[in-house]
């Protein structure tokens, strides 16, 4: 199973959904179509996860974690703009089969690194090391694409009880 580590996505209005490119350390490479529903769930659901999981691991009191949400959020959309005006990293290649990504598992590491898994179906497909300020990141790339594909998406209100599936 591929570990992916550089993402690019795509809004296509045709297909009314969000195409995520990702490329592994070896070449590795695939793409998965994100839908409205698995995206408004990503996005519900990654601030009351990593309030209560991440922020609760720091020792931060409750009445302030989501204030660290806010202030790594906020580090993380001030760092992809400033890449993007000093001319963003080169798109990862265009790849010929293009499969419906279902289900997105997030786990906290020990090592204080986040792990993603990505599921086509019964069995993972790919999975993702990442820290928390890069998943950030993403998070802010697919608010703008929502925007972008007027999906009408809140990043803060919970759509779905459980997982991002």
């Amino acid at each position: 199973m591929p570990q992916l580590m550089r993402f690019t996505f795509c809004h296509d209005h045709e297909q009314d959904r969000i195409r995520m490119l990702a490329e592994g350390g070896e070449g590795d490479r695939c793409a998965y179509w994100l839908t409205r529903r698995l995206t408004a769930n990503l996005l519900s659901n990654a601030e009351s996860w990593l309030t209560e999981c991440y922020a609760a691991r720091l020792n931060v009191p409750a009445p302030a974690q989501s204030e660290v949400y806010e202030l790594y959020h906020d580090k993380a959309r001030g760092r992809f703009e400033q890449n993007q005006a000093m001319g963003a990293e080169a798109a990862v290649a265009d790849v010929a089969e293009t499969r419906l990504l279902t289900q997105v598992d997030i786990m906290l590491r020990d090592d204080g690194q986040l792990k993603l898994t990505f599921f086509t179906g019964p069995e993972a497909d790919s999975w993702s090391a990442m820290s928390v300020n890069y998943f950030h990141q993403l998070l802010h790339i697919l608010q703008l694409k929502t925007e972008l594909m007027e999906w009408g998406l809140s990043a803060t209100q919970p759509r779905a009880q459980y997982a991002l599936q």
